[in-house]
Order: C-alpha cells, then structure tokens, then sequence
C-alpha cells in the first residue's frame, strides 16, 4: 500500500450542501484526524510539506479548499459562520465524527466559528495566527488588509 505524502496525495472531490469540495487526505489513519483551514487567499496547496508532512507521521492529515477557493466549487461566503458552515458540511461529508482542526490567520476565525457551531464534531482546536472576534484591534484588520490588497502598484 502507497503512502502518501503533502506533495503526492491525489486530490479527491465530495458534494456537500451543492459545493464540490477538492481536498487531500494522508498519513497514519485511524485516530482522530487532523482538518487544516487556510488563511485568505489560501489553498491546500500553500500549507508547508513539513508542517502537514510532520503531523501526518503520527496521524491523518486532511487539507481542503473551502467553498469557492481553488479546485472547490461554490462562492466564497462573506462571513465566518458562512465559512464554517461550509467547513461543517465537508468534515461531515467525508463521514467523521469527530476531528482536530487547525486554523491559520483567518482560518483560525473559521475553526473557532466551527467550533461553536458543532462542538461534538470538535475534539480539539488549534489557533494560529488569528484573534477572537471582537477582541482588541481587531477592528482595525479589515481597514488594513483592504489597503494592502487593495494597493494597486504604479
């Protein structure tokens, strides 16, 4: 049997509230598997081979493309529920019952919306590089991001 790695897992599909979700799945199966949520303007495809491949020594990795981003089909939604929403439907279109998930930049608002939202699919919660909602500053983010993507170079 192959063992697949980051770079040589196949992209497989699953249908999920009309959405066809792209996602990768590899490492040791049979624990609770690990759900990677990227930051804006992220794909699978961005994660670092060493990060993903290092937690898939000892466990299942699963990366994925959300709802309109890349090879997942569907509009990009404009909130954060909406985004977890989305994430729900395609952790439990892959029939899991529970899973880990980790957050990165604005991923890490979605898994902590996902959280909320279906607390026993949750076991744990990994956060990085995110702040909660509402918390301090944080208001000041869209002000920010609108003007470095917004920039348009001379």
């Amino acid at each position: 049997m192959m063992t697949y790695t980051h770079q040589t897992a196949p992209t497989q599909f699953v249908e999920a509230n009309g959405i066809r979700f792209g996602y990768r799945r590899f490492g040791k199966a049979g624990g609770v598997p690990l759900v990677f949520n990227q930051h804006y303007l992220g794909t699978m495809d961005y994660w670092d081979p060493a990060v993903t491949d290092g937690f898939a020594r000892g466990r299942e990795v699963i990366l994925f493309d959300n709802a309109g981003v890349s090879s997942s089909s569907g509009e990009v939604p404009t909130t954060f529920e909406q985004m977890a929403a989305n994430a729900i439907a395609f952790i439990k279109a892959l029939g899991l019952k529970q899973v880990d998930i980790f957050g990165f930049s604005i991923g890490g608002l979605v898994v902590q919306e996902i959280t909320l939202q279906a607390p026993d699919l949750v076991r744990r919660m990994i956060v990085d590089g995110a702040g909660p909602r509402g918390g301090q500053g944080m208001e000041l983010i869209a002000q920010a991001t609108g003007r470095l993507f917004g920039a348009h170079p001379h």
